[in-house]
């Protein structure tokens, strides 16, 4: 399978696109748990003491927060991680203004509120 996306720096005006390739299963194990990360309420966790890796004293609410940071922390980021083992990313750099001629007609709102980012004094 194959995907690909496009990135800009708008303040240095510099870009490039990257093609991903790997087995279909790595993509729609990562689109899986990142749409139930993104779905997951933020119900915070219980006060129950835990040692955390360190071994210091603390509570699964201290250490974690809630249920949806847990389940990014466990089980959202090794999947990603995996998943990335998996594929092959060619990045190919291009000048900003070819990027933008190519995909501004259908991504116009990110790049006007680049471009208005990229003219604020920084």
């Amino acid at each position: 399978m194959k995907d690909w996306s496009f990135a800009i720096n708008s303040l240095y005006k510099t870009g490039h696109i990257d093609i991903e390739e790997g087995p279909w299963y790595a993509f729609v194990a990562y689109v899986a748990v990142e749409w139930i990360c993104d779905t997951l309420p933020a119900i915070p966790l219980p006060e129950i003491s835990i040692q955390d890796e360190d071994g210091y004293d603390t509570t699964l609410k201290d250490y974690y927060g809630d249920v949806q940071q847990l389940w990014h922390l466990k089980v959202c980021m090794p999947v990603f991680q995996w998943a990335e083992g998996k594929k092959h990313t060619t990045r190919i750099e291009m000048p900003y203004k070819k990027i933008r001629e190519l995909f501004y007609e259908t991504n116009r709102s990110f790049f006007d509120e680049e471009e208005s980012l990229s003219d604020e004094d920084v």
